[in-house]
């Protein structure tokens, strides 16, 4: 499905949206794009749906990335079923999906799990095994040279995960890290277990939202300024802010 986009006009729309929810000046976050291959979500894949929806966040990545890309991810079920795809850029995301992942990434058209591919965003972004620096380090000047950018992963599904407590200990572990790690989650006509799931999680966690859209078609066609207004929430806002 072809939806012509002036990405460079929708990274300028998505500064003007970010200043009137009161950040005047994106910070430098790391973004990546998790994309659900279950056999459910294998004819949106097919008809460039999904492509179609990645396109309309790699403004996302133009804006808050300072190499200006979304890195993007595959999951379906298990951890060998969560693979890096690469990078995604305003000059490749033409058909990015149809040349990259449909019929070509491991776990194409199995299950849905999510803790693993989360586990493999962390991984990617380098928060594995940081821990918040103390007091005293933070006092006498001592810095972590390592510590990794901001991160923002925005995470696609179109169904129910089986995996929901290991999610939730994933999500735990990095309020408990103090990772500086935000997740957006898409529900993507999902079902009515599959979407409780997601708003659950974002109700427990303050790094943690979600956006129910039951119609993938509706999502992709709306305009930059109500795609920015559904996902900009003061939970963000404050996150970016920190």
């Amino acid at each position: 499905m072809d939806i012509n986009l002036n990405l460079e006009k929708s990274s300028e729309t998505l500064k003007l949206c970010l200043q009137k929810a009161g950040l005047h000046t994106p910070p430098e976050v790391e973004v990546c794009f998790n994309m659900d291959v279950s056999g459910s979500f294998e004819r949106e894949h097919k008809l460039g749906y999904t492509n179609a929806l990645m396109n309309r966040m790699v403004p996302w990545g133009m804006v808050f990335d300072p190499d200006k890309k979304l890195d993007l991810f595959t999951f379906s079920d298990g951890n060998s079923h969560a693979y890096y795809v690469g990078e995604v850029t305003s000059d490749n995301c033409q058909d990015y999906i149809a040349n990259n992942v449909c019929d070509k990434v491991p776990g194409w058209n199995c299950g849905t799990d999510f803790s693993y591919v989360l586990k493999k965003n962390l991984e990617q972004f380098g928060w594995e095994g940081k821990k918040e620096q103390g007091f005293f380090s933070r006092l006498f000047g001592k810095k972590d040279t390592q510590t990794p950018r901001k991160s923002l992963i925005l995470h696609i599904t179109d169904g129910e995960a089986s995996d929901i407590p290991k999610t939730t200990q994933v999500l735990r572990d990095i309020e408990e890290n103090g990772y500086k790690v935000y997740v957006i989650f898409f529900g993507i006509g999902t079902n009515p277990s599959g979407s409780k799931d997601i708003r659950n999680l974002a109700d427990r966690f303050d790094n943690v939202s979600c956006f129910i859209c039951d119609d993938i078609r509706g999502f992709i066609t709306m305009t930059d300024e109500q795609i920015n207004e559904a996902l900009i929430s003061d939970k963000l806002i404050n996150y970016l802010k920190k």
